[in-house]
């Protein structure tokens, strides 16, 4: 005896009693004829998974998500200012020290300035300290944070030191070394 009307469950899709169902949003079918609203897998951080799935998508760069099983790219936040955020993001990753992310939703290490035409780098202003991360200069050369960070450098060991004026948290040296040298009170000329 032959069943009629049963429907072939391709990828995407779960079949229960010959009934075609898409996988669910958030999870993914890659396989042919699964039988379980499981799926094959929830869809892994930095993808998303809308209804029928064969294969997780992966987040644009500019959005990231450490979650698992998301349905839409919607619900994946764009990066974070002071962080940019590569093609299948799952965690910010902070603007290299010497630049600046003064916006959200940056896609390269450039972390091009909100001023900037197109995606050419920013770049810390002169007289001012820019560490790993940092939103908008404002750690000016000479503050106490800025040597903070000098000494953090030289001794070889770039640590979370004191915090700005705004409650960030600034990490790292390279950024004072490159614009504030030692003993510099004021804005040193970049060559």
């Amino acid at each position: 005896m032959y069943q009629t009307n049963v429907q072939h469950c391709e990828p995407g899709h779960f079949c229960t009693r010959g009934v075609k169902f898409l996988c669910p949003g958030g999870r993914y079918g890659r396989t042919s004829n699964l039988a379980a609203p499981n799926c094959t897998a929830a869809c892994p951080a930095g993808t998303y998974c809308p209804d029928g799935s064969a294969e997780p998508v992966t987040l644009p760069a500019g959005r990231y998500s450490p979650q698992k099983e998301l349905r839409a790219v919607d619900e994946a936040p764009l990066c974070s200012i002071g962080a940019y955020c590569p093609l299948g993001s799952a965690s910010l990753i902070p603007c290299p020290a010497g630049r600046f992310g003064d916006r959200a939703g940056l896609e390269s290490a450039a972390c091009p300035a909100s001023t900037s035409s197109g995606d050419a780098p920013s770049a810390c202003p002169p007289g001012y300290v820019c560490p790993a991360g940092t939103a908008v200069p404002s750690i000016e050369c000479g503050s106490p944070t800025a040597l903070d960070l000098l000494q953090a450098l030289e001794r070889g060991t770039p640590e979370r030191v004191s915090t700005n004026s705004y409650g960030e948290t600034a990490s790292g040296g390279l950024g004072a070394a490159a614009f504030c040298p030692r003993g510099s009170a004021a804005p040193s000329p970049r060559a």
